[in-house]
């Protein structure tokens, strides 16, 4: 059983029942579902598509990221791994989080088995197809997370861009993420160098060189994103990298 879950965490909070108040719970079927809290949000997805952004200036992404990262830190003290961690299964709702889809949260004894291709982590995989071999650990939710962070920030995944005769599969498990040389980046995703140097750094450490472990917090703390006055990109330098 887990200790505390963190609050951002939406799990049930009680029984459903079939029943009038004061009436004894007297047969099985009387329980007809689980009371859940009720939430509203945007998926996380959302937040790493170009057209959603344009329609939605002045999002604070790293207060978000940060919202993401205590829950995921409060979900491992607790002795729980996400496993299939997605942005589908995750509400932004301002700036908290909701994390939904808890049911198949891996706990000791009872592994996950789901996984999304986007963002399993590659470590765990067969060497010839995305395909997890080994079970879900706590550093696959940090790979998990920091592919949510990439996506969020530059509005392309670890995996996306075009590589000339090698598909985003094969480049998953070669290591050969958007920000290597020779990537053709989607002209609607933010260049890399909007991104202060310390990050693009993170993040090519892990998903090309396979560094694992929490994602360090105190980089997105750090983070300073602004909007140029003059052609409205959205950076974190002290120049913008687009007019120089």
């Amino acid at each position: 059983v887990p200790g505390k879950l963190p609050a951002a965490v939406v799990a049930p909070s009680g029984l459903a029942l079939a029943r009038k108040p004061g009436v004894a719970l007297s047969r099985a079927r009387d329980v007809v579902g689980f009371v859940m809290p009720k939430i509203a949000g945007e998926p996380l997805h959302s937040f790493g598509e170009p057209r959603f952004r344009r329609a939605n200036p002045g999002i604070d992404i790293a207060a978000i990221l940060l919202a993401l990262h205590d829950a995921i830190a409060g979900l491992h003290r607790a002795g729980v791994v996400i496993g299939d961690c997605n942005d589908l299964d995750i509400l932004v709702d301002a700036h908290r989080v909701h994390l939904l889809d808890v049911d198949s949260y891996q706990l000791p004894g009872f592994a996950c088995s789901m996984f999304s291709e986007r963002f399993v982590d590659p470590r765990l995989c067969d060497p010839t197809q995305r395909v997890p071999v080994r079970p879900h650990d706590e550093a696959s939710d940090w790979f998990a997370f920091a592919a949510m962070a990439l996506r969020s920030l530059l509005l392309v995944g670890p995996w996306g861009g075009v590589a000339r005769g090698i598909t985003g599969a094969a480049r998953a498990l070669r290591r050969l993420s958007v920000l290597a040389p020779g990537i053709t980046v989607p002209r609607a995703a933010r260049p890399p160098t909007t991104l202060p140097d310390e990050l693009i750094d993170l993040f090519r450490a892990i998903f090309e060189r396979d560094q694992r472990g929490p994602f360090p917090r105190a980089a997105l703390e750090r983070l300073r994103l602004r909007r140029c006055s003059s052609c409205g990109e959205e950076h974190a330098r002290t120049r913008c990298p687009a007019c120089t």
